[in-house]
């Protein structure tokens, strides 16, 4: 599975979003390349945002499913349902934000 970062421009960041990129990184290395936004073989795109508001310009990425992470609780509970249901379990929500994605909808991992 290919997967892209993408940080928001970080005008007011409530946690520190390199650092909850290198743990998803960290976590999820053996079994996702992490590539570039704008490489063409992406199958999915995790947006890290400072905060809530979550105001990431994503209308590059209409086509592709998106997990929007904007706290270190969301973050932790990505993490979370890797360690308790494995990789597998990531897979299926970047395909399962595939099946049910809309321009309009914006998909935020729980807080």
């Amino acid at each position: 599975m290919k997967a892209a970062v993408k940080f928001c421009g970080g005008c007011n960041p409530s946690y520190d979003r390199v650092e909850a990129a290198e743990r998803l990184r960290h976590m999820l290395g053996e079994h996702v390349e992490f590539v570039a936004p704008d490489d063409p073989a992406v199958d999915g795109v995790i947006v890290i945002t400072g905060c809530r508001t979550a105001c990431a310009d994503v209308s590059a990425f209409r086509d592709k499913p998106i997990l929007f992470i904007s706290s270190p609780e969301s973050r932790d509970n990505v993490i979370r349902i890797i360690e308790k249901e494995g990789m597998t379990a990531f897979s299926r929500l970047f395909s399962i934000l595939r099946e049910h994605r809309h321009e309009e909808t914006v998909h935020h991992c729980p807080a």
